[in-house]
């Protein structure tokens, strides 16, 4: 009972570590109201459960829960739909990119000890329309995705941003040349942000990326699965519309 009490009231300063003091409420009164409705569930914070498959890929992996280092492309709402809250949950840390502003300020308030970055990114350095939606979870650089999402969700206003690569910001921001996880979604853009860095200079253990049109028979080909097998990455899932990779000496780790 004693180690029980000792542990939720670590659990309450670490959480009020990690945010701000309105955030560590919500955080607290949410988990609470988890609890007591069902004190079984495992909890995901992602769109599609992307935390507990990472999660699941770094247990099998031998990695340390409890710290580690992510960044988050289009990490868009601090905490729902997001792919690395729960690591955050967990004591990690990372870089967070989102093109849109208020996002990346509620990150600041909400996940204090992340890395915020308010940015576009592509491959190219240039200016290019970037559209918010209504849902901020489907905003886009990329023309084709805006066309298919306007009458499904609507088109909240525009604004011409200046794209930047991943690569200087990694460098601005001193980011460590092997990290762990690796997220990007950014709706049709994916594929510029994967290739807007060396990856023989930053070498994430873990890509999970969104793969629109991703064909499980392999009879289609895809250039984020070609790019990632050139570089020496290996797929070991797909769930939904995300491919999970590693880097290829630690696909044995897996078995």
């Amino acid at each position: 009972m004693k180690a029980t009490v000792r542990k939720r009231v670590a659990r309450i300063r670490t959480t009020f570590g990690q945010f701000s003091f309105l955030a560590a409420l919500r955080v607290l009164a949410a988990e609470i109201t988890r609890k007591l409705f069902d004190p079984h569930q495992t909890i995901s914070y992602a769109q599609t459960g992307e935390d507990r498959i990472l999660i699941t890929i770094l247990d099998r992996l031998g990695s340390n829960g409890n710290s580690g280092f992510y960044v988050d492309v289009g990490s868009n709402d601090p905490m729902m739909c997001s792919n690395t809250y729960a690591l955050y949950r967990r004591g990690w840390r990372g870089l967070c990119v989102d093109a849109n502003e208020e996002l990346i300020s509620k990150h600041q308030n909400i996940r204090k000890k992340d890395i915020c970055v308010c940015a576009a990114i592509s491959n190219v350095e240039s200016e290019l329309v970037f559209t918010y939606f209504n849902n901020p979870l489907v905003s886009s650089l990329d023309p084709a995705h805006v066309k298919n999402w306007t009458d499904w969700v609507g088109v909240k206003r525009t604004k011409v941003v200046k794209t930047r690569p991943l690569s200087s910001i990694f460098k601005e921001r001193d980011i460590p040349s092997t990290f762990d996880i690796l997220t990007i979604d950014i709706e049709g853009y994916d594929f510029e942000a994967l290739t807007s860095f060396d990856l023989d200079q930053y070498r994430p253990k873990i890509i999970i990326i969104e793969m629109h049109g991703y064909d499980m028979t392999g009879q289609s080909p895809n250039k984020i699965y070609d790019y990632l097998k050139d570089h020496n990455y290996v797929m070991v899932g797909f769930a939904v519309m995300n491919g999970y990779f590693v880097d290829a000496p630690l696909r044995p780790l897996l078995n």
